[in-house]
């Protein structure tokens, strides 16, 4: 069989099996609904599936996805490294920058291990901030780019 129409066939069979699921869930939460005067365990349910729907599709967009991707043209592999790679970078340059100071947090403010989610929190700031600017400076170079052709 050839090697793209088995994963056409792989991925239009996971397509079909996410639909089935979705159907299945919808149908026993409207189940839940009609039948328990208790709504909390309904709504616990559907988080609990929510959960399990989301675990599901990051598993499908972050690993199969990609796996997929890379079975049917190994060329992109590398173009997948650079940018797991770029972000890597990025990363750890954000972690470098980030301060675990709490001089501007109120006192009254209880949370365990206050020190490290300031941290984790700039890290998640300054990523995003850096990725901001390189998304502004490609944008700029592809434009310059596109004036010199």
């Amino acid at each position: 069989m050839d090697k793209n129409l088995l994963v056409k066939r792989i991925a239009q069979i996971t397509g079909w099996v996410l639909v089935a699921i979705g159907v299945v869930l919808a149908f026993v939460f409207y189940r839940k609904l009609s039948n328990d005067a208790n709504l909390d365990g309904t709504v616990l349910t559907m988080f609990n599936l929510t959960y399990l729907i989301a675990i599901l599709a990051v598993l499908f967009a972050f690993i199969i996805g990609p796996i997929l991707s890379v079975l049917t043209n190994p060329k992109s592999l590398t173009k997948a490294l650079i940018s797991i790679g770029v972000l890597v970078i990025v990363f750890l340059v954000a972690y470098g920058m980030a301060s675990p100071d709490t001089t501007g947090i109120s006192p009254s403010v209880t949370v365990k291990n206050l020190a490290k989610t300031v941290l984790w929190t700039n890290t998640g700031l300054i990523s995003m901030y850096i990725m901001a600017i390189l998304t502004v400076l490609a944008v700029i170079a592809a434009e310059i780019r596109s004036l010199l052709k």
